[in-house]
């Protein structure tokens, strides 16, 4: 079963990234890691999703990314309930995706070990919402593996979030994931 399971991801990762050569460099992950950070009117809120799907080819410089909203971990079950309440609130809303590619590709060796900051633009889908979205970010090369890391902001208003005027509307986010040659 678990090996029909990584079939899949890799057909449909390499479906997602379109149709490119067929000797393209695709990296993927199913366990990149997505953090929410903001502050909300009964203190500062942090939450953890591990099982974030990403997609990336080298050659075009092309990034898919998917997450299911149910995945985001509290620590407490009143903070979760909350997030629950106001991020998800039904099934409609339960993935969120972003699909962009890396801006300044060419800064990027592939080929070589390094740390390489780059800029990545696309489009963010929240709550059937789509709005462009560009970040820094910071690529590390190793062998025939790479990381991915990124601090940015979003504003929760521009993706029609329903919240009580005492919550912050800019919300923080920490992407971070290591990716594997497919």
């Amino acid at each position: 079963m678990k090996l029909s399971k990584k079939l899949f991801l890799i057909l449909c990762i390499s479906l997602s990234l379109g149709t490119t050569s067929v000797y393209a460099q695709r990296y993927a992950s199913r366990n990149g890691t997505v953090k929410l950070s903001y502050n909300a009117p009964h203190g500062k809120m942090e939450t953890v999703n591990r099982q974030v799907n990403i997609g990336l080819n080298v050659e075009t410089g092309e990034f898919r990314l998917t997450m299911l909203m149910l995945s985001f971990r509290f620590q407490s079950a009143y903070n979760q309930e909350k997030f629950n309440e106001y991020f998800i609130k039904n099934a409609h809303f339960a993935n969120s995706t972003f699909r962009g590619r890396i801006v300044d590709l060419n800064r990027v060796n592939f080929s070589k070990k390094g740390e390489y900051e780059v800029t990545v633009t696309g489009d963010l889908t929240l709550r059937q919402v789509t709005n462009k979205v560009t970040a820094k970010g910071k690529f590390i090369v190793g062998d025939n593996t790479f990381s991915g890391k990124s601090v940015f902001k979003v504003n929760l208003m521009d993706f029609n979030f329903n919240i009580p005027p005492t919550m912050e509307k800019l919300i923080e986010v920490t992407f971070d994931v290591d990716l594997k040659k497919l």
